[in-house]
């Protein structure tokens, strides 16, 4: 069970994706340790999401929005570059 007492383990890739890209919109970052205690999951699993995020936010917004990673926090951050982001677009709302 995950420290969030949710049950994720069952949960969709979807699902855990959609967890993470709001957690980095609420702008504190997410370490692979964080992913892996709240979601359950291994740390080729944490990797495998964040990539995906990565590729959902690109097809979404290309260049204007990227997750980056902060070497010296060791966290996944939402980064947006541009003023014509809408949080409506992101990939959790379609």
């Amino acid at each position: 069970m995950s420290s969030l007492g949710f049950g994720y383990t069952t949960a969709t890739k979807e699902y855990k994706r959609d967890y993470l890209i709001l957690k980095l919109v609420e702008g504190e970052g997410i370490s692979l340790r964080e992913i892996q205690d709240d979601l359950d999951v291994s740390y080729a699993t944490a990797k495998r999401l964040i990539a995906s995020i990565k590729d959902s936010i690109y097809e979404a917004y290309n260049d204007n929005v990227r997750i980056l990673y902060d070497r010296t926090k060791r966290k996944y951050h939402l980064i947006i570059y541009k003023s014509n982001f809408n949080i409506n677009n992101l990939p959790i709302f379609k």
